[in-house]
């Protein structure tokens, strides 16, 4: 299951655009997301990526190497 609620995508809205989301928009938005969350996930399952920044530059790097 999600941990995506209205309210991490109201605060997501609001501190990264400065925008206030009305309940329907801020509903939209995480139904998109969170029906893209677990895609998400096993993709980065399968490219042995995580979330961390060290995961992600050591992910670049081998991408490089390829």
């Amino acid at each position: 299951m999600s941990n995506i609620d209205d309210d991490f995508v109201r605060n997501l809205a609001r501190m990264w655009h400065g925008l206030a989301l009305s309940d329907a928009e801020a509903a939209g938005i995480r139904a998109i997301l969170a029906a893209q969350e677990p895609i998400a996930e096993a993709a980065a399952s399968a490219m042995s990526f995580d979330a961390e920044p060290a995961g992600f530059s050591r992910f670049l790097e081998a991408d490089d190497e390829s």
